[in-house]
């Protein structure tokens, strides 16, 4: 093992209010997650899958816009998105069931 070449140095904690947002928002993102879970699963069960889509996506964008990668978050699921409607293209057209020719009565 070598030795390091450097010392290892923290850190400055800079107190700007951007990185108080972030703080706070770290140490209470879990409990807000929670608290719509339940508030979904209380006031919203008819749309439960709908309002769970949309609490995960609202989420993932706060989380990647306080971690600074949103340019990439946004490119990512403009990826997904086409890779689903491709997969949902190809479902509908290449998985209908047969259909008999005209005249004929017999089925595959």
């Amino acid at each position: 093992m070598r030795p390091l070449n450097c010392a290892v140095r923290p850190v400055s904690e800079t107190k700007t209010p951007a990185d108080r947002v972030t703080r706070l928002w770290a140490s209470i993102s879990v409990a807000v997650v929670l608290l719509t879970l339940i508030g979904i699963l209380a006031y919203q069960r008819q749309h439960l899958l709908s309002a769970l889509d949309f609490a995960i996506a609202v989420f993932a964008f706060v989380e990647a816009r306080f971690k600074k990668r949103l340019a990439r978050f946004i490119g990512n699921t403009n990826v997904t998105l086409v890779m689903v409607g491709v997969l949902v293209l190809l479902k509908r057209f290449l998985c209908r069931p047969l259909e008999p020719a005209r005249g004929s009565d017999t089925c595959l």
